[in-house]
């Protein structure tokens, strides 16, 4: 039973390395939380794309924050407000054409904002 229980962790485990592997991190810049105080405020939400697929990664529960995807002529084509609970990966297809687009998170605690091509 402990051989199968570890097996099934190897396996899921493999599962979320691999998908980090192919997707493309999307660096950010912006300001979260005060700079002199870091251990009170949640770690900010890390991005990759992989083909339409854009993941957001949070490592800490965090409520209402704003996602926000632009176009190159900076039309909002995507727009969320997520909260979440626990530690995970979110992951939202986006029906956009191959181009630039620009990432904004913006949350009480700060923003962050990158950019990305689909192609």
């Amino acid at each position: 039973m402990r051989q199968l229980i570890a097996t099934l962790f190897l396996v899921i485990c493999g599962v979320f390395c691999a998908q980090n592997i192919y997707a493309d991190r999307i660096p950010t810049k912006g300001k979260w939380g005060p700079e002199d105080i870091k251990s009170i405020f949640p770690a900010p939400p890390t991005a990759s794309i992989e083909g339409n697929n854009l993941t957001i990664e949070f490592t800490s529960p965090l409520a209402n924050l704003t996602i926000q995807v632009k176009d190159n002529t900076g039309t909002v084509v995507y727009e969320e407000s997520v909260s979440i609970s626990s530690p995970q990966a979110y992951t939202i297809p986006l029906n956009t054409e191959n181009g630039e687009y620009t990432l904004c998170l913006v949350h009480r605690y700060g923003y962050l904002t990158g950019s990305f091509i689909i192609e």
